[in-house]
């Protein structure tokens, strides 16, 4: 009798909803995997007569023993879309080149699926452009002499014996950190792959790097802050950014568990995501132009203790900054936040958090110190909220501009490379604070 594969129910969520699965329930296998799962990120709580989930701005795919979710974005598209916002986002710009993505359109496969898929084929396009390898010293007992004999250890060892020598020699190995980072991130989703084809690639490229490298010892996070980019292994960039995507959507410790790996979530931060998004995107539109964009980086010159004049409090990190190329020092702060701020108002803390940008950066403003928010549009046409400051005596003191970016139209003008009805606003905004004469 002919078996078939077993496919679990599958239920498709939006970001920030919440609802209940009636009579579905967790095993013991599930219940330690939520309370391993951060409630910021999906919140799963068992009622008498079912599951109540609830999804945040995070999107992806969570398996469970019995069923799967997959949360879907609401202000990108579907998955195939929020892949391309990824891959403009990292700026790999190879959609283009991998033309599987699109046999896969349409064909219900899951975020996680296309984003490995994407891995694949990056991989792929580093074998051909050539493994990287490195000289790294060895030390070994072997039966000859090679490179330098290490006498104090051989006497120590192995005193009045030749049949084995202690050496030290240069081995050229393919056991880099660049190749480590690339099989991490295969040995961490090739058996959690849904989609056949994908699967198959992904566990041949896991048994090539298995191959030429190995993860005994290896520090991820340490690869990860250390690692520089030169000519050399400039053809890893695209494939790394893709595989820290994939090891922090699913924990960068989940390479080493042991057990059962039937549950899984993978989860991406669209925050994080649409802040990458923005500074790429600003970066573009106002290339060749009379501003930059600077992007996120620690201000310790904006708060002080009074006490301690000569010792700065905190530092202060605004999402991005805009300046006028003419004027250095004339900045206009900009900050991206993920959140529905055309359905309601905008939260008192980054309100709080966006003046203190515009009061630390706008000294130089013609007009009035001035930040902007950027937020993404459930509609292309999204209103604009502008808050004022102001001092009893009923005068301004500075400014605060919401500014809706319809993350689908923002991207295809992207990918177009020109600009549109979401770009050209912002620019005459930018310019109406930087340079009020040119409005």
């Amino acid at each position: 009798m002919k078996q078939t594969a077993f496919h679990p129910p599958n239920f498709t969520f939006s970001e920030w909803e919440t609802r209940s699965l009636k009579g579905r329930t967790l095993t013991q296998e599930d219940r330690h995997f939520v309370a391993q799962l951060p409630k910021s990120r999906l919140s799963v709580d068992e009622l008498r007569d079912g599951l109540l989930i609830s999804a945040r701005s995070w999107v992806g795919v969570v398996r469970f023993s019995g069923f799967e979710l997959q949360v879907v974005p609401k202000l990108v598209g579907d998955n195939l879309r929020l892949v391309e916002l990824i891959d403009y986002a990292a700026g790999l710009d190879s959609l283009d080149r991998y033309t599987a993505l699109r046999t896969l359109k349409g064909s219900g496969t899951c975020l996680f699926d296309l984003v490995v898929l994407l891995l694949v084929e990056a991989c792929e396009k580093v074998i051909r452009s050539g493994l990287l390898s490195d000289y790294y010293e060895v030390e070994e007992e072997i039966p000859v002499v090679r490179g330098r004999l290490l006498v104090q250890k051989q006497i120590l060892k192995r005193f009045g014996r030749i049949d084995r020598l202690e050496c030290r020699y240069d081995e050229y190995l393919t056991d880099t950190v660049e190749n480590r980072i690339l099989l991490a991130a295969l040995s961490a989703c090739a058996k959690k792959v849904g989609h056949p084809s994908v699967a198959m690639r992904a566990r041949r490229l896991l048994a090539i790097f298995s191959e030429v490298c190995d993860l005994h010892g290896v520090d991820l996070r340490l690869a990860r802050s250390s690692l520089v980019y030169n000519r050399m292994n400039e053809h890893y960039h695209g494939a790394h950014e893709l595989a820290w995507l994939i090891l922090d959507g699913l924990g960068i410790e989940d390479i080493f568990a042991t057990g059962s790996q039937q549950c899984f979530a993978f989860l991406l931060d669209m925050n994080r995501l649409f802040q990458a998004f923005t500074v790429r995107w600003l970066r573009q539109v106002f290339a060749g132009s009379e501003f930059r964009v600077k992007p996120e980086r620690r201000d310790r010159t904006i708060l002080w203790n009074a006490a301690a004049p000569a010792r700065p409090y905190t530092s202060v990190i605004p999402g991005l900054l805009i300046e006028r190329t003419g004027q250095p020092g004339t900045y206009l702060p900009v900050d991206a936040k993920y959140k529905l701020y055309d359905q309601r108002s905008i939260a008192t803390g980054d309100i709080y958090q966006t003046f203190l940008y515009a009061y630390a950066y706008g000294e130089k403003h013609p007009v009035l110190p001035t930040a902007f928010v950027l937020y993404p549009a459930s509609l292309p046409d999204g209103g604009q909220v502008l808050l004022h400051v102001r001092r009893r005596s009923g005068t301004t003191s500075a400014q605060l501009r919401a500014v809706p970016v319809h993350i689908p139209t923002a991207l295809s003008e992207a990918r177009l490379g020109r600009t549109g009805s979401v770009a050209n606003p912002l620019v005459g905004l930018v310019k109406e604070v930087l340079m009020p004469a040119a409005k």
